[in-house]
């Protein structure tokens, strides 16, 4: 075996870490089973260094260089750009899409002299990080495009979607695992998606002819549907669209608006004309089967691939992790954590490991214990449950020493603590009124909940104010409600999240994308009645290069008055976050009377913008969100019955198990402190059960 030194900077591996970085490349197939905390994506990064310094190494001595790619595959996009960043502080250059790689397969240099700094540089291993899907896009594009003609544009329809498997754990010998969609849900928000991207493309003085809510309540209506969204699996998979139900209801319900009615009419053809509507899972399955149709592949195949977090593949990712992106000849490193499989109900395979290992009988198993991130205190607390609940599960280590700080269980109440007062018992009767639709039953069970968990976050923000303000913290919560609601009483009590930052680039994007569209639009209206063929090609190429560019047009003819009304014709509205009023109206304050709005105005409004993101926030997020990421102090908020885990009792075994494995992620997340908080100790989680904690290991913490 060839011996390679590699730096490590200033981290020191241990025993356990360093054996998986420098394991041999000649053995095909390694499989890391690591720990929370152990360290996963540093080891998956030094292990990307050993291979980029071995394959340098074997060029230098053989002096026959050969260029091999690397692909680092992700399950998300922060993950994947934490890995990008930490790879590129080595001075590695790393792509993040396939279609930057494929021009560096094509090329080929000159000069073929060994000490050619050129030469040289473009023989260097390529280095390609992303996610799963991200890949799978890439080929969608250049397949489809290529094999079938296709010269429209790929759209992806992004819906939150809730799957159940028909059959529970289907076992690994089963190609194709079964869903069924269930939610309304999905089908509204793929439907939100598409009518935003057509609003967009309606002309102003069209859009203040009728009430956006108005078009988009006949836009989404769901029986019958106005706009049909058809699944055709000819020749790749993509939705057939049909609007004609929704102009023809248009028609009916806004006769007056006919010029309105003939601009929808041009920009429903033009999207059929232009554009091919995809669902997010299409992208694995086109990949999948256009690997099976094509007689060649017409994508490279990777020498070395390293997937992170391995337990949430699907049965669909893993093929085309280890027969379209791979080959026989690929060397394979997995790394992940059984305990931590929490995407089952979209299909993630709780024995992925050993699907893995029918797949690749030769594999070498590895197993990474020692936690770097958890103290003694949360990592016994964390055995406790292990021992109680995943009996399954192997117990967990820790390399750091005792703080003396245990995780704190804070029970905000009593249950009589939340009834209904007369003013909301009389808000509920305003609501049946209004929709007599609805059960009495449910929006009691909705102002409750909603009072209770008021009462939690009021529970935990003077912690957080007590708390280092340098120190990072995060709000984990079970269900997308509570989050929303979060949400809107943080931006309320004047508190930045990090869904605030996300809010704030959205806003720029949209103010940018604005001002750089009407422009666009005018120079393409000009080109196009323009006599002179050369001028109308020069204004065109202008205009494409308009959209390419993120540029900050002049705005100074604007015919906006204010800041606020333009963030009005935005639909941006400024209680979005708790900043935004009282920014627009210190720019609009400032601006002389009856004057256009600025590119100075625009300007300082972003620096404004941009100086909220700098101030330290709050991480708000759902457990599935915060997977494979950690804070110093971690909030599990209303851990209680019907909420995590989401039922008392479950029909199928994998679903049981996938909400221990939740809880299991939730509480390994925290460097420094653990904080759970419910309602009452009789509506507590029986996770937090006292009858199934070892009090000794928590510090109960009662609110009243």
């Amino acid at each position: 075996m060839l011996k390679v030194n590699i730096q490590m900077n200033e981290i020191k591996l241990t025993e356990e870490q360093k054996k998986c970085v420098e394991y041999p490349l000649e053995q095909k197939i390694l499989v890391i089973n690591a720990d929370p905390g152990t360290g996963k994506t540093e080891v998956l990064k030094q292990r990307v260094l050993f291979i980029h310094n071995s394959l340098t190494k074997t060029e230098e001595i053989n002096n026959q260089p050969q260029k091999k790619l690397i692909l680092v595959l992700a399950y998300g996009r922060n993950i994947a750009a934490e890995i990008r960043t930490k790879l590129k502080s080595h001075q590695l250059k790393v792509y993040r899409h396939l279609k930057d790689v494929l021009p560096l397969l094509e090329h080929q240099h000159i000069c073929t002299l060994n000490k050619c700094p050129t030469y040289l540089e473009n023989q260097k291993p390529i280095i390609l990080v992303c996610t799963i899907h991200s890949l799978a896009s890439g080929i969608n594009d250049l397949v489809i495009k290529q094999q079938f003609q296709e010269k429209r544009k790929i759209h992806v329809l992004v819906a939150t979607q809730r799957v159940e498997k028909k059959q529970g754990v289907i076992s690994h010998n089963e190609q194709n695992q079964k869903f069924a969609w269930k939610s309304l849900g999905a089908i509204r928000s793929r439907k939100k998606k598409l009518f935003n991207y057509l609003f967009r493309r309606i002309e102003d003085k069209y859009k203040k002819e009728v009430d956006w809510k108005e078009l988009w309540k006949i836009f989404a209506q769901p029986e019958p549907e106005n706009v049909i969204l058809t699944k055709n699996d000819t020749p790749f998979c993509h939705y057939e669209i049909d609007y004609s139900q929704f102009l023809s209801q248009v028609t009916s319900s806004l006769p007056t608006k006919s010029k309105l009615l003939s601009e929808l009419e041009s920009i429903c053809q033009q999207d059929k004309a232009k554009n091919v509507w995809l669902e997010f899972e299409d992208l694995i399955t086109n990949a999948n089967n256009l690997a099976k149709k094509l007689a060649q592949k017409t994508w490279p195949e990777f020498n070395y691939i390293l997937v992170d977090e391995c337990q949430d593949l699907k049965v669909e990712t893993f093929h085309l992790v280890a027969q379209v992106f791979g080959s026989e000849q690929t060397n394979f490193t997995f790394v992940g954590d059984p305990k931590q499989n929490i995407y089952g109900f979209a299909g993630a395979r709780e024995d992925i490991f050993e699907l893995i290992e029918t797949q690749f009988p030769q594999q070498t198993n590895s197993i990474i214990a020692t936690s770097f991130r958890l103290t003694p205190e949360i990592a016994d607390f964390a055995n406790h449950f292990i021992e109680k609940f995943m009996t399954y599960r192997a117990s967990i280590r820790t390399a750091k020493p005792k703080t003396g700080q245990k995780p704190q269980m804070i029970i905000v109440g009593q249950e009589s603590d939340c009834k209904l007062n007369s003013h909301e018992i009389e808000s509920i009767e305003q609501e049946l009124k209004i929709d007599p639709t609805q059960k009495r039953s449910n929006l009691v069970q909705s102002k409750i909940r909603q009072k209770k968990l008021h009462r939690h976050l009021d529970a935990i923000l003077p912690l957080i104010n007590q708390l280092d303000k340098a120190s990072s913290k995060a709000i984990l919560y079970r269900q997308n409600w509570i989050g929303n609601l979060l949400q809107e009483w943080l931006n309320k009590k004047c508190v930045t999240t990090n869904i605030s930052e996300k809010v704030i680039d959205d806003i720029i994007r949209q103010i940018r994308r604005q001002f750089k569209d009407s422009v666009v639009e005018r120079l393409k209206e000009r080109a196009a009645n323009q006599k002179s063929e050369r001028h109308a090609r020069w204004l065109l190429k202008s205009a494409l290069k308009l959209e390419k560019e993120d540029l900050e047009i002049n705005p100074s003819n604007s015919k906006f008055l204010s800041l606020a009304s333009f963030l009005a014709s935005c639909r941006i509205s400024e209680s979005s976050i708790f900043q935004l009023a009282e920014i627009v109206k210190k720019i609009d304050s400032n601006s002389p009377p009856n004057s256009p709005l600025t590119r100075e105005q625009v300007n300082e409004f972003i620096s404004r913008l941009e100086e909220i993101k700098k101030h330290p926030s709050i991480t708000l997020s759902t457990i599935h969100g915060m997977k494979g990421l950690e804070a110093d102090y971690v909030f599990l908020i209303f851990c209680d019955k019907k909420i995590l885990p989401k039922k008392e009792q479950f029909t199928s075994e994998w679903e049981d198990r996938e909400e221990k494995n939740l809880f299991f992620t939730a509480i390994t997340r925290p460097k420094i402190g653990l904080y759970i908080t419910t309602s009452s100790l009789d509506e507590c989680s029986k996770f937090v059960d006292p009858n199934n904690l070892n009090l000794d290991l928590v510090e109960l913490n009662k609110k009243n």
